[in-house]
């Protein structure tokens, strides 16, 4: 359940009345799970079947930067690593390229078809939502991969209809998770019998030695152990002393001694 600012769609507004110059490119953080091992792949597969390197602009930063470079590079791909950006700024591009797998709801992904680009992802469950949207071109294989590729750089993407702009704003995605949080009458006793299984569960882990345990784990300390504390102090509360009645009670013993 996601949107996007107007800003992005107002971009994508526009861009029937210009000419998008600049072909691929990829924005996101630099780290393993976002797929640009795959895409020097897809990249690689396509320079050995056609001997055509299809150049990429890679915006962003990340954990495993260097590795990333290296690999761009020991399979001599036409990447550019260009730095961190605002994506809203890419304007002139007209595809974005993301493979990846690990994302549960690309928001790359949505700005870019907000902002009218052709999108080349990989036919995931991460990304069906996108589906429904003519610019987004999926692929189950590399030969898919060349193929949607080749099409987004020799065709312009087309212009967003009114309904497809409405599903990417922030609205739409409001009123899918109301939707999404509504329980039905049949959906009702199901559920009650789902939250009061959890309920005991968590019930039985949360106390005695299983609570501890799992405290401690969560780094808790000394405050977990509370077993020996009930053990000790008859609650688990904690003890709040009155320290007017501890004051009197030392004056009461000072006089006494003194007597």
């Amino acid at each position: 359940m996601h949107g996007v600012r107007e800003k992005y769609l107002q971009i994508g507004d526009a861009v029937s009345m210009k000419r998008l110059t600049k072909g691929a490119y990829f924005v996101g953080k630099l780290a393993n799970a976002k797929g640009l091992f795959e895409l020097f792949h897809l990249l690689d597969y396509v320079k050995s079947r056609t001997g055509q390197h299809i150049p990429v602009d890679v915006y962003g930063s990340g954990p495993h930067e260097k590795g990333i470079k290296r690999a761009a590079t020991k399979r001599k791909l036409s990447v550019n690593f260009l730095g961190t950006i605002d994506h809203a700024l890419l304007t002139e591009y007209k595809v974005f390229v993301n493979p990846s797998l690990s994302e549960v709801l690309c928001t790359t992904i949505v700005e870019a078809l907000a902002m009218g680009k052709w999108v080349v992802c990989a036919k995931h469950p991460s990304n069906q939502f996108f589906e429904q949207f003519p610019n987004c071109l999926t692929f189950k294989s590399d030969e898919e991969f060349a193929a949607n590729i080749f099409w987004a750089l020799s065709n312009d993407p087309r212009p967003l209809t009114s309904e497809q702009r409405y599903a990417l704003s922030w609205e739409a995605a409001m009123e899918r998770f109301e939707n999404a949080a509504l329980i039905t009458m049949d959906q009702r006793p199901h559920l009650q019998a789902l939250d009061r299984y959890l309920a005991s569960a968590i019930e039985m882990f949360r106390g005695g030695k299983h609570g501890d345990f799992l405290r401690s784990l969560g780094g808790a300390g000394g405050a977990s152990k509370q077993t020996e504390y009930v053990a000790k102090y008859g609650s688990s509360e904690p003890i709040i002393l009155d320290l007017e009645a501890v004051s009197d009670t030392a004056e009461q013993g000072d006089k006494v001694g003194s007597t």
